[in-house]
């Protein structure tokens, strides 16, 4: 037993120095952590204002260097919404490829995210860019994907019009009707007045494609 002492001793010391080593590494692993959670949401207000600006080759760049910092499980939601304001510059800049293969890089991630408005958007933008490409079908794919999930009213009243909209553009105009009519009682669309005139204007723009009268009172309404 006297000979087996010292072994003891020093294998306590071992797991003792082992348990060491793994907190302050645990230590430097969050100190890291908020450094770069911090650098990540510095990069963010400077991209923002720039895009705000309309400045968007300079947004561009911030979005990016915040997308090479940013860890995409741990920070998802500022990774996803940096990857949407990534490809919403790039469809503007009509990069549609471009922009449909940042969105698609946001997906693996989504599953992390707890705010449904980001996947809303990835939704919402990548119908968006099917849409500019005369996809209709995975335009509406993509947007009856967002209308799916649980968000606010307006979100829903966005997503119905977008739908209605592709509608539109396959010449479903009694059932893009159908859609705006409800859409101009809700609250989604009430809210604010320039997704009301919106709506006004698309349900004129289907009377008059069926050469129905009424389509004059309500585009001078809108």
């Amino acid at each position: 037993m006297i000979k087996k002492r010292p072994q003891i001793t020093l294998y306590i010391t071992v797991v003792f120095l082992f348990l060491l080593s793994c907190q302050k590494k645990k230590e430097v692993s969050i100190a890291a952590t908020t450094k770069t959670k911090a650098q990540v949401e510095t990069l963010i207000i400077i991209a923002d204002r720039f895009y705000d600006n309309k400045n968007f080759d300079s947004a561009f760049y911030y979005y990016n260097k915040v997308k090479s910092v940013c860890n995409p499980i741990t920070d998802s939601e500022n990774y996803v919404s940096t990857l949407n304001r990534i490809a919403d510059i790039q469809e503007i800049k009509d990069d549609f490829s471009g922009s449909e293969a940042t969105i698609t890089e946001a997906f693996p991630y989504l599953k992390y995210v707890k705010n449904p408005k980001h996947a809303w958007n990835s939704y919402t933008g990548l119908g968006v860019i099917y849409v500019n490409l005369n996809e209709y079908k995975l335009a509406l794919f993509y947007f009856n994907k967002a209308l799916a999930l649980k968000t606010s009213a307006w979100r829903k009243a966005s997503a119905k019009n977008n739908i209605a909209f592709v509608y539109t553009l396959q010449n479903r105009h009694a059932e893009a009707i159908k859609i705006f009519d409800n859409l101009l009682k809700s609250e989604g669309a009430t809210k604010f007045t320039e997704d009301y005139a919106a709506a006004l204007n698309n349900i004129g723009y289907c009377y008059f494609k069926t050469n129905n009268p009424k389509a004059i009172s309500y585009l001078d309404k809108a």
